[in-house]
């Protein structure tokens, strides 16, 4: 109309050629097509997880401009994400140590600006204490070990060592025991936990 005529379409990313025919015998046409390019949109992602102790789940969020799959890799534990209206997020559990939340995403439209993260998930701390009453001569003596995390520990009664178990929070034991001063020291194992220990004497 007037001399000028167009169309709209949506294209993906890429080289395109524009080439116009226009079939009428009256004329003469000469004709310049065009050559243009549909770059690839901007999209920036960012990849956000909060420090946590042992025993709280990771959450691992991704915020992106796109909506769509991405796929996150945390130390070779791979997880596929949805982000809806810009944000996605999923949790993991994870043993104490430094890990590192890196995000991909395949489409060829976008040219994505990635911000990964990396973050820790500390010690937790069990707090252990160790009471046993004095007694007289005769009475069994009563050692009881009361902790915030159940497990397996050792108890070591003045040179005497022992496997015990505690569950739900306490393990105790009678031993008989002749006059003299002792102790009672427990260590536990568990390189997830830092213990703070009171013993008893």
């Amino acid at each position: 109309v007037n001399g000028r005529g167009s169309v709209s379409v949506r294209l993906a990313a890429g080289k395109y050629y524009a080439n116009v025919t226009f079939d009428n015998g009256n004329y003469s046409t000469a004709v310049t097509n065009a050559v243009f390019e549909v770059y690839p949109a901007v999209n920036n992602v960012k990849v956000i997880v909060n420090n946590v102790a042992y025993g709280d789940s990771s959450v691992i969020v991704v915020y992106a401009d796109v909506d769509g799959v991405y796929t996150v890799d945390v130390n070779g534990t791979v997880k596929q994400v949805s982000v809806v209206d810009h944000l996605g997020n999923f949790s993991l559990s994870l043993g104490v140590g430094r890990y590192y939340a890196n995000v991909t995403f395949d489409d060829g439209n976008y040219s994505t600006v990635i911000t990964n993260a990396s973050f820790e998930v500390y010690k937790a701390v069990n707090n252990v204490v160790v009471s046993v009453g004095n007694v007289t001569y005769g009475n069994k003596s009563v050692v009881v070990v009361s902790a915030d995390v159940d497990g397996v520990y050792t108890l070591d009664l003045n040179g005497e060592i022992r496997t015990i178990e505690v569950v739900e929070g306490n393990y105790s034991v009678s031993v008989l025991l002749p006059v003299g001063k002792y102790y009672a020291n427990v260590t536990f194992d568990n390189g997830n936990y830092t213990s703070i220990i009171t013993n008893a004497t």
